[in-house]
């Protein structure tokens, strides 16, 4: 009998999420966590919304495009060796799982996020100064070394793997994403 009401129930919110979705547009349901005592044991169960929206971006020598949200891994700086004053200057690696990394000209990290590639808070995390990546790929950090490994398509187009550091700062942020995450 537990099972059929705790059934309802959530058919029920569920029901009167989408009736509320349907009428406004400025509400968009990321994840839904039902926490659940069955027979003196906790259950957590969690729906997120996997469909992956189109982001615009405009890069380096390019068109702007829409590319999916779920194949941005990061956002980085360049490196001074790459490009001179590229530290200091307004352009950005964007780097991919599914394509060649590009380059993000004249790209102010915290304001552009949200304004040029219209992203919500918390879709791209900031894990140090000036390096965001993608909620999604969340999954493990290795706080002995404080980094976040990333797999992304290199400028050779090869499978690649990236160390991302994580700031003191923001480690106990991040870990707190990766548990509530997995």
């Amino acid at each position: 009998m537990a099972k059929m009401e705790a059934h309802k129930t959530i058919e029920y919110a569920i029901s009167e999420l989408s009736t509320l979705m349907s009428d406004r547009n400025d509400v968009h349901v990321k994840r839904i966590q039902v926490d659940l005592n069955v027979s003196g044991c906790d259950y957590s169960l969690c729906f997120s919304n996997m469909q992956s929206r189109l982001v615009p971006v405009k890069m380096k020598g390019e068109e702007e495009c829409e590319v999916e949200l779920r194949n941005i891994v990061a956002i980085v700086p360049l490196r001074d060796s790459e490009h001179t004053n590229a530290r200091r200057g307004g352009n950005k690696r964007i780097i991919f799982a599914n394509r060649k990394p590009g380059i993000l000209v004249d790209f102010k990290l915290k304001s552009d996020i949200a304004g040029k590639m219209k992203l919500c808070d918390g879709e791209l995390v900031e894990v140090c100064n000036g390096y965001f990546v993608n909620r999604s790929l969340l999954k493990h950090c290795d706080e002995k070394s404080a980094k976040i490994a990333v797999s992304y398509i290199d400028v050779a187009g090869k499978q690649s793997k990236m160390q991302i550091p994580v700031s003191r700062r923001k480690l106990p942020m991040v870990r707190k994403l990766v548990l509530s995450d997995n």
